[in-house]
């Protein structure tokens, strides 16, 4: 079979509401680089939300559904490849 292993980061809360809060892609992707698994970064197509776009509640652990069909559309179109 021939087949990859893709990891998708999906942002937290934390990482638009919180000026100090280092996102955890930034510990993880050098780990996935070194290991030779793609990662595809979920935030890409979130870069234009503001954080109540994304998040529907303050604290929020879901995303909104506009977040949500950027990401799967982004995530259709960058998998593909």
């Amino acid at each position: 079979m021939n087949s990859k292993l893709v990891f998708v980061y999906f942002p937290s809360w934390w990482e638009y509401s919180c000026k100090n809060h280092v996102a955890d892609i930034k510990v993880l992707a050098p780990l996935f680089h070194n290991n030779g698994i793609k990662l595809v970064d979920a935030r890409t197509p979130l870069k234009s939300f503001k954080v109540e776009e994304i998040f529907p509640l303050s604290g929020g652990s879901h995303y909104t559904k506009e977040a949500n069909l950027a990401i799967g559309r982004y995530l259709r179109d960058r998998l593909a490849k």
